[in-house]
């Protein structure tokens, strides 16, 4: 049975070239998003957004590149 797109979208079985430059340019525009608006929210609430975001892209973004490779 097959996931849902959106499932699929979010956590990639296959990573290929394009898809995970685009999923690395926007994990990175979001951390430093996140970063630079750091005065404007909770910081200790906006370190754990970036740590969030840089586990996500550790698990469901360079782990599926390295099985594919």
């Amino acid at each position: 049975m097959k996931p849902p797109w959106l499932v699929e979208l979010i956590f990639p079985h296959n990573c290929h070239r394009l898809a995970y430059f685009l999923r690395v340019v926007t994990t990175n525009i979001t951390i430093a998003f996140l970063y630079a608006n750091n005065w404007l929210m909770n910081p200790r609430l906006c370190y754990y957004l970036i740590m969030l975001f840089v586990i996500y892209s550790l698990f469901f973004i360079a782990l599926p590149r390295i099985r594919d490779i």
